[in-house]
């Protein structure tokens, strides 16, 4: 049954997400979705027992199924492997086009994409590599200052002074949406926020979620001076020491990047897998024009 976003028993919903070992859980809670896709529906069975959020959108009368700004992929959650058929027949012949993250379908065609995630426990800085080690060094020679208050347009700022040349496809409505969720998961509790200063500066901040015993690390930044002398190295290391007394993965949220992936290993971070599904059943010249959209 597919139940609109305002009909959809949150309660009940989050508390199936709630059961899930997913990598992914962060981007199924109601909250998360509200803010990424505001419309989203969801496809449920029974009372909440299979749950698979549904965000699609509807562009010159034709139904778009995309994956989110701020997600990776979706998982089906307690589905039964008939139920995940119908599941799948439905998301294909409603959706004209598809471009989904998961593991758990066959459409369309399907292109392997990579993250890491890091195994906390209390000796996880032991698996850093050496060269982070000595990065670590270099920069707490500058005698750093760390933080946690909640600053989200001073982290929001320092991206776009640092990155925004670099990442001219965000635009101003994708830091909106950044902003707004991390004020959300702020609300949620689940936000944690390390920023660091150097002779009273803030030169780099990185905001990670936590829900259960997983961590999402989900936005950074260090200003190129202090990057090139271990200042993400640095947040990234206090931030595994504080999360590994009561937390057992730390989600770097990976890259296909391979500069970005091999810096996230370094932290003894390993690579998962995931598929990036597309389909595309528009009729030409749209087929043409959202194939050179979306890619």
């Amino acid at each position: 049954m597919i139940i609109q976003r305002k009909n959809i028993n949150v309660k009940k919903w989050d508390e199936r997400v709630s059961l899930s070992n997913e990598d992914g859980i962060f981007f199924h809670f109601s909250w998360y979705l509200d803010v990424v896709a505001p419309n989203w529906e969801g496809f449920v069975l029974g009372d909440y027992e299979a749950i698979f959020p549904i965000t699609g959108v509807n562009k010159w009368g034709v139904n778009f199924l995309i994956q989110p700004f701020l997600t990776r992929s979706f998982s089906p959650m307690g589905f039964e492997p008939s139920q995940l058929i119908s599941l799948q027949k439905y998301l294909q012949t409603h959706f004209r086009y598809v471009q989904l993250g998961s593991t758990h379908f066959s459409v369309g065609q399907a292109v392997g994409r990579t993250y890491q995630c890091l195994e906390l426990n209390e000796n996880a800085a032991a698996g850093f590599s050496e060269n982070h080690r000595r990065q670590l060094k270099k920069f707490q020679a500058f005698s750093p200052k760390l933080t946690h208050d909640f600053r989200p347009d001073e982290v929001i700022q320092l991206f776009r002074k640092v990155k925004g040349e670099e990442f001219l496809h965000l635009k101003d409505r994708h830091y909106r949406m950044l902003r707004q969720l991390m004020v959300s998961a702020n609300e949620q509790g689940k936000l944690f926020q390390f920023s660091v200063f150097v002779e009273g500066q803030m030169i780099g901040s990185s905001v990670y979620l936590k829900i259960g015993t997983k961590v999402l690390y989900l936005k950074g930044i260090v200003t190129s001076e202090y990057q090139k002398v271990g200042g993400m190295v640095y947040l990234h290391a206090e931030a595994i020491r504080f999360f590994s007394g009561d937390c057992v993965s730390f989600d770097f949220g990976g890259s296909n990047n391979q500069g970005l992936a091999n810096f996230n290993r370094k932290f003894g971070a390993a690579d998962r897998e995931y598929l990036l599904l597309t389909s595309n059943r528009l009729p030409w010249p749209l087929k043409n024009l959202v194939n050179r959209k979306f890619g």
